[in-house]
């Protein structure tokens, strides 16, 4: 089985078992805190992610390091993973959970790209269009490449608006090297 088949399974029957409970937003939180985890501590997802690693010595770890900090039935969720020697597709499952929780609220993701960072007032005017015009509840993401050189380029689930001055030049350039064929 693929492992984003294996993803998409245990992220929605967390999922599911989550709104069966009632805990779909403390739930959300925990992935949140997991998913930094995996993020930011390296050695973390080198102990989740090793063959070497008895399960066992994984669970204590995972025990240790969440248990005051994640809700039981999310602790209970990672044990399980390791038991069934998931653990390598924790990141996976985060990210497929986090999609899952959006869809099923409501919530529309959308990625923006600049140069320099928007500050609050350019975020917030953001928000409020990009949710006026989806008519939905928008989660604005950030992403900063010096490759676009100025401008933005939006993305919107599917939908992407590429307003960069990188792409502009790019259009130019093409523009410029097409041959012209009209006689005048």
């Amino acid at each position: 089985m693929d492992l984003s088949t294996i993803s998409v399974r245990y992220a929605k029957a967390f999922y599911l078992l989550g709104k069966e409970k009632d805990l779909l937003d403390q739930i959300k939180n925990d992935i949140l805190v997991i998913s930094g985890s995996i993020k930011y501590a390296p050695d973390f997802k080198m102990v989740i992610e090793s063959p070497v690693i008895k399960p066992s010595l994984k669970i204590n770890a995972i025990t240790a390091i969440f248990k005051d900090k994640i809700h039981a039935l999310t602790l209970n969720f990672l044990t399980i993973l390791v038991k069934n020697k998931r653990e390598q597709n924790l990141e996976g499952i985060c990210r497929r959970f986090l999609n899952i929780y959006a869809e099923g609220k409501g919530i529309k993701t959308a990625l923006i790209t600049t140069v320099l960072p928007l500050d609050d007032k350019e975020n917030t005017r953001l928000t409020e269009i990009l949710s006026r015009t989806f008519q939905a509840q928008i989660e604005v993401e950030h992403k900063l490449s010096p490759e676009i050189l100025g401008g933005y380029i939006l993305k919107v689930g599917d939908q992407q608006y590429d307003a960069s001055v990188a792409s502009s030049l790019r259009k130019m350039r093409q523009a410029l090297l097409k041959p012209n064929y009209s006689k005048n």
